[in-house]
């Protein structure tokens, strides 16, 4: 006898709170689809001329409003659990916001390097996280072994690439 019932693929839509925490999981999507862009653009663009594009600019402007939701959502929930904000959630808004005011940043420094290798990388793999559990939130689960493996190889792939954009090319 199994005592195990199947939940809904559209579990999250019964009440307000489970809305806001899927389209919080939604923004990891945009994330990572804009992290991917800028660092396929990067590879075939080593001198960044594709940061002035209407394309990119658009790009950012919606992984900007992705990553100020997912801040605010964020703080919301964690506010509850720990009272003092962490403003590393932040970070990742400010980057946004920093392409889209047309700020230059000249990587010279090896720690800059690291720092922006560790921002990328840390947002891919924060976004594929986010579309791998969206996966399984709407009932993809019997496919987890599959959706892994393509996360880590999307994430190694784009790991390399932007390791040697950061660290060989620059």
């Amino acid at each position: 006898m199994n005592l195990e019932q199947k939940q809904s693929s559209f579990w999250w839509t019964r009440n307000s709170a489970s809305i806001v925490y899927f389209l919080r999981e939604l923004t990891g999507v945009f994330i990572a689809g804009w992290t991917i862009y800028f660092l396929t653009s990067a590879i075939f663009d080593p001198t960044l001329t594709f940061l002035k594009t209407a394309t990119f600019r658009i790009a950012s402007m919606i992984g900007l409003i992705a990553a100020i939701f997912h801040t605010i959502t964020w703080f919301w929930v964690t506010v509850k659990i720990f009272p003092i904000p962490l403003m590393s959630a932040f970070i990742l808004p400010i980057h946004f916001w920093a392409i889209l005011s047309n700020a230059s940043i000249k990587l010279d420094s090896l720690l800059l390097r690291g720092y922006f290798f560790i921002l990328i990388i840390a947002a891919l793999y924060h976004g594929l996280y986010r579309i791998k559990t969206i996966l399984f939130d709407l009932g993809l689960e019997k496919y987890q072994k599959i959706i892994g493996l393509l996360a880590v190889i999307i994430f190694l792939f784009y790991t390399f690439n932007a390791a040697s954009l950061f660290f060989f090319s620059l």
